[in-house]
């Protein structure tokens, strides 16, 4: 009977942190005018995927909104800086490869603040080489799953407070044209555990040491 109610209580302790450890995260992308709505769902679907292995709801919340009544656990604000547009890439010339930052997020006295920021004119010209043989639809639901990545991204290192990149997945310091647009591309568990709340820690998680809170690519 004993080991019965230990087995249940195990069970029940488990069912707590795991629902403890689900977190609603509230973005605030701010205005994004040029961004296709093709590009926004595919996006919103991506970050969503992501981020639910780290138990996060996604609550995507139009410019201008206040929160009004409702309760989020997390929240960042972004903003998007140049043309994420995709419909005319002809005009655009390849950017080199690891000049600089595709996104990034504010760090002040090794505090990760909830502000991030993702560079689109320097994001497309990455993916041009991957995008150009594909037909307009096709650009935008690649472009939104990029975007989806690269904030997730900041959003790790904001939600684990954390300047640290992980050795593999999307926590990691550079990702690659194909990091960006594989069908499947996800945070390791090593990431997983950082994003944990400190109502369920694990011992395992290794401290954070310091490192440029931001992503850059490479070709492959």
């Amino acid at each position: 009977m004993l080991a019965r109610w230990s087995a249940v209580l195990g069970i029940f302790c488990f069912s707590v942190c795991a629902q403890a450890q689900t977190r609603t995260l509230a973005v605030y992308p701010g205005e994004i005018r040029t961004l296709d709505g093709v590009a926004a769902h595919s996006l919103q679907v991506e970050l969503q995927r992501v981020l639910t292995p780290a138990g996060i709801n996604v609550a995507m919340q139009p410019a201008g909104r206040s929160s009004g009544n409702d309760e989020f656990q997390l929240l960042v604000v972004g903003a998007f800086q140049g043309d994420c547009s995709v419909d005319t890439l002809a005009r655009v010339r390849p950017v080199a490869l690891r000049s600089g930052p595709l996104a990034d997020a504010s760090v002040s006295q090794g505090q990760v603040l909830p502000y991030f920021r993702v560079d689109c004119d320097r994001l497309v010209r990455t993916l041009t080489p991957a995008l150009q043989r594909l037909d307009v639809p096709m650009r935008e639901a690649l472009l939104g799953r990029a975007i989806a990545r690269v904030m997730a991204h900041e959003i790790y290192h904001i939600v684990a407070q954390t300047t640290a990149h992980a050795e593999s997945g999307i926590g990691k310091t550079v990702l690659s044209i194909a990091d960006l647009t594989a069908n499947t591309f996800d945070l390791n568990p090593d990431s997983l555990r950082r994003m944990q709340p400190a109502l369920c820690p694990n011992p395992s998680v290794s401290p954070a040491i310091p490192a440029a809170a931001f992503v850059t690519a490479t070709r492959r």
